[in-house]
């Protein structure tokens, strides 16, 4: 249920989430047959997946949000009335914001999160695997070695995407893809560009022994950033570390 609850109030736009908890707040004022068909799907269907254990990705929760942009609308109108203009000019910034944000994410949706996460730029560090990276910017990733002059990439990648598809010539890193990478590497010598894809970088379903060279990874500074699922370093140390 946990997992539901973070994911929610991360991945919905800040604005939104005041006007669905000021249309909570109206449910006593509203009839009963209007509170029913807003609010009883919510319920029901939030109790059902939050219950399920299948706690795989914020999409299991897109079927409220039909319900909840009409309880939002329905706060809005009646906010837009209170004590005007201050009602109006209230909801003209949540609308502001609102558009404001999307446009600002734009086409980077799939990775959103709101401001309560820091942004999408800190969204890896919360969220990752299909809240925020099923290998989108793989395409991307070509385009930033051609603008930075980066001929060959070692690639901890997370998707179904064949980098070379899209002239990416890498050296595959342990990760998660499908189909699996023919040969892998676990070598980094000082110097290398590695990119990594942020559930990789979280160590997500690899290994223990993988998990701690992602962990190294992620105490150096990047040197670039692709879309918001992959990051770039270039690691001063070698690996496997010497024993």
């Amino acid at each position: 249920a946990h997992y539901f609850l973070v994911t929610f109030l991360l991945k919905t736009p800040v604005p939104l989430l005041l006007l669905v908890a000021l249309a909570l707040a109206r449910i006593g004022r509203l009839p009963r047959y209007e509170a029913a068909f807003l609010w009883l799907p919510v319920l029901v269907y939030a109790a059902f997946t939050t219950t399920r254990g299948l706690q795989i990705g914020h999409r299991h929760l897109l079927p409220l949000y039909p319900f909840l942009f009409v309880a939002a609308g329905e706060a809005a109108a009646r906010l837009g009335s209170w004590r005007r203009p201050a009602g109006f000019t209230l909801v003209a910034t949540l609308g502001l914001w609102y558009a404001g944000g999307t446009l600002r994410q734009h086409p980077h949706h799939l990775a959103y999160v709101n401001e309560i996460a820091g942004g999408s730029a800190n969204g890896w560090r919360w969220l990752v695997d299909s809240n925020l990276d099923w290998g989108q910017d793989l395409k991307r990733l070509a385009t930033w070695m051609r603008e930075n002059g980066v001929t060959r990439v070692k690639l901890s990648y997370f998707g179904s995407a064949d980098p070379w598809y899209y002239g990416i010539d890498a050296e595959a890193l342990p990760g998660y893809t499908s189909p699996h990478a023919p040969r892998v590497t676990r070598e980094i010598q000082p110097g290398d560009i590695v990119a990594v894809s942020a559930t990789n970088l979280q160590g997500v379903y690899l290994e223990p022994e993988d998990r701690a060279l992602m962990a190294r990874l992620r105490a150096l500074p990047p040197i670039g950033r692709v879309g918001w699922s992959i990051r770039v370093y270039r690691p001063d140390f070698t690996w496997p570390e010497a024993t």
